[in-house]
């Protein structure tokens, strides 16, 4: 049942991949327990078509059943754990939970370094992924900031003192937020390059997306020189 489930997750035909997934689990349950490597793989795989078929409550809950067990199987610190870390904190960065995935992703990083080493290629993957997190809601806190710039200039003309107080306000709030997340990105996208550089180097795919990001975050912060530098390497790349 469980081979024919994947066989139908690979078809992309879901339904019959949920029906097949969750039989191998009710059986797996009863002969070999519910804590056993095969149930939390189907959990994984399961939670994976949910996924897919946009059901992410679902989803969230199969991958931290199956996270669970496999952390009473393994312990902290094993590749299937790193695996159910990186699906689940994908999945919040999908739902758009960005506090729930940060989290989730620095644990990743902490098992991949004590897995791998501090200076291996999957740790520059996570720690990227990390500083996304950051680099986003530092531009949504940034964009909103803009927004409520023009807004307050309009209010200025009309003399509403209060309300252009308010916005003021807001303003400044947004501004140290969105410097605060791209300081937390910075340091993460940084040690993520210096890994790629020496050990694989402008081979990796994740390159051109990574040199982009830091591109962008320089000027964001000022740093135009470094952006400049980021830029030069994009155009050695293509």
């Amino acid at each position: 049942l469980y081979n024919l489930a994947v066989l139908y997750d690979d078809l992309l035909e879901y339904e019959k991949a949920i029906e097949n997934y969750e039989q191998s689990i009710q059986i797996w349950n009863i002969t070999i327990g519910p804590s056993h490597p095969y149930v939390a793989n189907a959990l994984n795989n399961l939670a994976n078509v949910y996924l897919a078929k946009g059901e992410m409550e679902v989803a969230e809950e199969l991958h931290n059943h199956s996270l669970a067990i496999r952390k009473m199987i393994y312990g902290k610190i094993h590749p299937e754990v790193a695996r159910s870390l990186i699906n689940l904190g994908a999945l919040y960065v999908k739902q758009d939970n960005y506090e729930k995935a940060k989290p989730v992703y620095s644990e990743a990083v902490v098992v991949a370094e004590k897995l791998f080493g501090p200076s291996h290629p999957q740790v520059a993957m996570l720690l990227y992924s990390l500083a996304n997190i950051y680099h986003i809601q530092g531009r949504m806190d940034r964009n909103e900031e803009q927004e409520l710039s023009i807004k307050k200039v309009g209010y200025t003309k009309t003399n509403a003192n209060e309300i252009v107080g308010d916005l003021s306000s807001q303003i400044n709030n947004l501004h140290q937020s969105s410097q605060d997340y791209f300081a937390k990105a910075l340091p993460l996208y940084e040690r993520a390059l210096e890994i790629l550089d020496n050990t694989i180097g402008n081979n990796h795919p994740a390159m051109t997306a990574m040199l982009t990001e830091l591109a962008l975050l320089y000027k964001s912060v000022g740093k135009t020189n470094k952006a400049e530098q980021m830029q030069v390497r994009l155009n050695q790349i293509h």
